[in-house]
């Protein structure tokens, strides 16, 4: 029988606001048809003017996610 050994580094996340603040975040599931969905979602959320904090994602909803954050980083969206 062998052994496996997996680590794993998790970064704090780093947020707007005082600490203590609500925070908003979006965590976007994965899977073709709910990635392609998300885009409609997310634009409808930010038209409304609710932004996320924290994003996360898994599979489909983690590149949607980068995307975001890619474009918030850049000014893309504004809160």
């Amino acid at each position: 029988m062998s052994t496996v050994t997996v680590t794993i580094t998790v970064r704090p996340a780093v947020c707007r606001g005082p600490p203590g603040a609500p925070r908003t975040a979006f965590v976007l599931a994965g899977g073709a048809a709910l990635g392609a969905m998300q885009a409609g979602m997310v634009h409808a959320l930010y038209e409304r003017g609710i932004v996320p904090d924290l994003l996360a994602g898994t599979s489909a909803g983690a590149l949607n996610a980068a995307f975001l954050a890619s474009r918030a980083a850049d000014g893309g969206h504004r809160r």
